[in-house]
């Protein structure tokens, strides 16, 4: 990047270098089709994991969105794009546990991209095959992966739209004269806007830096995602007949007006205490708050969730009042929910949601049924190893790379020679704000799109700092 942020041109055209690369039958493209071909080797463990736990983890909320497709009626509260898929892959295929291999091939697949763009910018071949290696090989990534959540293809957008800022950091906005650029790059934010209601809080951001740096540019890469949204909401969505309303906003911020209902009850008046007790009489607000699980409160025999959704406005003049007479309060709790970000382990008292063991009971006939008896009982030992209290600081938590990769990339962006590196790490920073911003709870998955981008960004970051990339050595 230069000095206003943006990137530099890059002196050598890329398609020149491309051309170079394959003339060289050997060192530039026979190096790059070995490190793919390895590359393609970390894909293997994860469908270890997918043959050993088919049709994958299955909770709550999946069974929610099988029972949807199963009764031909779609809802948006979780996104119906997701409970299309796994319609999809239910009804023609006849298990929805076939949308795991789906994301299971497009983890390695980007993992394969991300290696060979990690080796085209300078990093040795063996430390983008190994950190490929590395990741797949994680008890986290592996389970994770298998698991039927909306949030496992979200955080495959995130990976995608890191992959494609690695070669924007290395090439310039002169990359995206070519017409394939900016439209995978619209693709990605695409599928991260649609598989979670609060993608577009990461979207927008990475729209508005990036319309910055490549500026008219841009326009095919907002026109792909414009696109990509009229289909599926405006055209899908009304083919299928889905019931738009999606998750209440207002109930995110539950466990906000709970901190203030604790700890500030002086700056409710009457008429907000009135809208409070008609969810949940004042001593469950007080006594199942738990500033990193808002599952206690939800899930509390005397707590109507349901009267948020029927009268939000009255919810919402509650929020306002705790945000802005207790502020204090409201970012502590954040602070405490997206501690799982940054602090290893579990609070005390505090839980780390994982993927289930077992599949949420349900009628259906979803039950555990793995391929393959050697996979699971292999993946099963790794499974509980992982799942030990006194492990899980290090094999379950996801704190130690996003930490290292958030410092590393802010050192990087404090160097004026190195400034054009720390493009990467947009991604893992806006959303990182997104999570502290909008979570309920300690979850793995709220925090898997992260984990993988810091995982994958460490090579990048070790190379910037040893001067090992085009243009530092």
């Amino acid at each position: 990047m230069n000095e206003g942020g943006e990137p530099q041109e890059t002196s050598v055209d890329a398609r020149g270098v491309r051309a170079t690369q394959k003339a060289d039958k050997t060192t530039g493209w026979s190096q790059e089709r070995l490190v793919s071909l390895l590359a393609s080797l970390s894909g293997l463990p994860l469908l270890v994991w997918w043959l050993g736990w088919f049709p994958g983890f299955v909770s709550f909320d999946v069974i929610a969105q099988l029972e949807e497709a199963a009764s031909n009626t779609y809802f948006n509260q979780h996104p119906a794009i997701h409970t299309l898929l796994l319609d999809m892959s239910w009804s023609v295929l006849g298990s929805p546990g076939y949308l795991g291999l789906v994301q299971v091939v497009a983890l390695a697949a980007l993992l394969v991209v991300i290696a060979r763009r990690l080796l085209r910018i300078g990093v040795s071949p063996w430390l983008a095959v190994g950190a490929v290696w590395f990741v797949a090989a994680l008890p986290a990534v592996g389970a994770t992966t298998v698991a039927l959540w909306k949030d496992i293809p979200f955080a495959l957008g995130c990976l995608w739209i890191f992959a494609e800022l690695l070669i924007l950091a290395h090439e310039g906005k002169a990359t995206w004269e070519r017409a394939w650029t900016p439209v995978r790059m619209g693709l990605a934010l695409a599928v991260v806007w649609l598989f979670r209601h609060n993608g577009f809080l990461t979207v927008v951001p990475m729209l508005v830096i990036l319309g910055f740096l490549v500026r008219r540019r841009f326009v095919p890469a907002v026109a792909t995602l414009a696109a990509c949204l009229l289909i599926v909401s405006g055209l899908i969505y009304r083919i299928l007949d889905v019931n738009t309303e999606a998750i209440e906003p207002a109930g995110v911020f539950i466990a906000d007006v709970a901190a203030v209902v604790r700890h500030r009850p002086d700056v409710f008046d009457e008429s907000d205490f009135a809208v409070i007790q008609s969810i949940a009489p004042l001593e469950v607000w007080r006594s199942a708050y738990r500033c990193s699980d808002s599952t206690p409160l939800l899930t509390n025999p005397q707590f109507d969730e349901t009267i948020v959704t029927r009268d939000p406005a009255a919810f919402r003049s509650v929020i306002w009042k705790a945000v802005t007479t207790a502020p204090a309060v409201v970012a502590g709790h954040r602070i405490c929910v997206g501690s799982f970000l940054f602090v290893p382990g579990t609070r005390e008292g505090g839980f780390l949601h994982r993927p289930p063991y077992e599949v949420h009971p349900n009628t259906l006939g979803i039950v555990r049924d793995p391929l393959s008896g050697r996979a699971h009982r292999l993946t099963e030992a790794i499974y509980v190893w992982a799942e030990a209290d006194s492990r899980i600081w290090f094999t379950w938590s996801p704190a130690l790379p996003i930490v290292a990769a958030l410092v590393a990339y802010g050192l990087v962006a404090f160097r004026r020679d190195m400034r054009r590196w720390a493009l990467p790490g947009l991604v893992l920073l806006i959303h990182s704000l997104n999570v502290v911003a909008t979570s309920p709870a300690h979850e793995v998955r709220y925090a898997f799109p992260l984990y993988l981008v810091a995982l994958v960004s460490l090579p990048l970051l070790a190379a910037v700092f040893s001067r090992h990339l085009d243009g530092h050595d």
